[in-house]
């Protein structure tokens, strides 16, 4: 009998293990399918604002949008956390930004805005130098919320810090 327990208790492990190890391979796939879902939506809501306005001083190369990726592999945290990433490409993202004489990432600076902060609402340049931004995470955040199961919780890394 004892050996019958043991032989049980075998099979149970086994099948637990498993079953766990199906579950993680359905729920890195699901999460790599939302991360998708949300770099769609990013890139929709960048490319409507691209197309809002015909650029007077500069040609669009496309390389912004093709800087945003969803990085395939998701990742089992220490936590047993499953995390997709969206990833904006630094290579593809700055541009050398006439203003400063420096580079900007261009997705945040649309994105969060920018500007010459020691100017204010009426003073002389301060329509040319400055850009309240397009808050494009904070739409598409809400917009996928609204469609995530209740298992999958959304967060959003901005150059490794929690936003919003």
């Amino acid at each position: 009998m004892r050996d019958l327990d043991q032989w049980a208790n075998s099979i149970a492990r086994e099948l637990k293990k498993a079953l766990e190890e199906e579950i993680g391979d359905e729920l890195k796939k699901t999460t790599v399918l939302y991360a998708e879902i949300f770099q769609e939506a990013i890139l929709r809501q960048w490319e409507s604002y691209l197309n809002s306005y015909s650029p007077k001083m500069y040609n669009r190369t496309g390389m912004t949008s093709a800087g945003i990726i969803v990085d395939s592999r998701p990742k089992v945290t220490i936590d047993k956390t499953i995390e997709a990433s969206v990833q904006f490409l630094d290579s593809y993202m700055y541009q050398y930004e006439s203003i400063s004489g420096g580079r900007r990432h261009v997705f945040m600076a649309m994105n969060d805005g920018w500007g010459d902060k020691s100017l204010s609402d009426g003073d002389y340049g301060y329509r040319y130098y400055g850009f309240e931004g397009i808050h494009i995470l904070e739409a598409v955040e809400r917009e996928l919320k609204a469609i995530l199961p209740p298992y999958i919780n959304l967060e959003i890394k901005w150059s490794g810090k929690m936003y919003g």
